[in-house]
């Protein structure tokens, strides 16, 4: 099944070309600083001022993935759709606790916290299984870092926890 990489890309201006799936090395990638993904795919390698992605990939394995865990990415009173049913009238009402909207603090995966927004879309993606591994960097804290690596054997990608 094929997932649409421009969901994965930076809105604003950057200094880099990320603004949209750019190729390298036999692979189409997609960013937008926080979360990376691929795929592979025949075609020549991009032209424009690009990260560059395949190193940051060739640190990482795709083995050991286990399925995600049950995330709260939505809101409990409404599902998710902005509206509840007052068991009153029976009308539809604005949900007053998220006013439809995802929930912008952070989610706790595997032990460390990940935006929502990243999440959801990793979650997005058929038969996916993620694990956190080791960056073999510092954190901005001079903390160990590490990333949540995962997969559907299609796909691969890394989304970078919130420090």
């Amino acid at each position: 099944m094929a997932i649409d990489l421009q969901q994965f890309c930076i809105k604003e201006p950057c200094r880099y070309a990320i603004n949209k799936p750019f190729m390298q090395r036999g692979c189409l990638y997609a960013t937008d600083g926080r979360i990376a993904i691929r795929t592979k795919m025949d075609g020549p390698d991009s032209h424009d001022k690009v990260p560059n992605a395949h190193a940051l990939f060739a640190k990482y394995t795709w083995t050991k993935l286990k399925p995600l865990p049950p995330l709260k990415l939505k809101c409990s009173a409404c599902g998710g759709t902005g509206y509840v049913t007052c068991p009153t009238c029976k009308c539809d009402h604005a949900c007053e606790q998220c006013d439809g909207q995802m929930p912008s603090d952070p989610v706790r995966l595997f032990g460390y916290l990940f935006d929502p927004h990243c999440l959801a879309l990793v979650a997005s993606i058929p038969d996916v299984k993620a694990k956190c591994a080791d960056t073999g960097d510092k954190d901005s804290l001079g903390n160990k870092a590490f990333a949540l690596v995962f997969g559907n054997g299609q796909y691969q990608g890394i989304l970078y926890p919130m420090v």
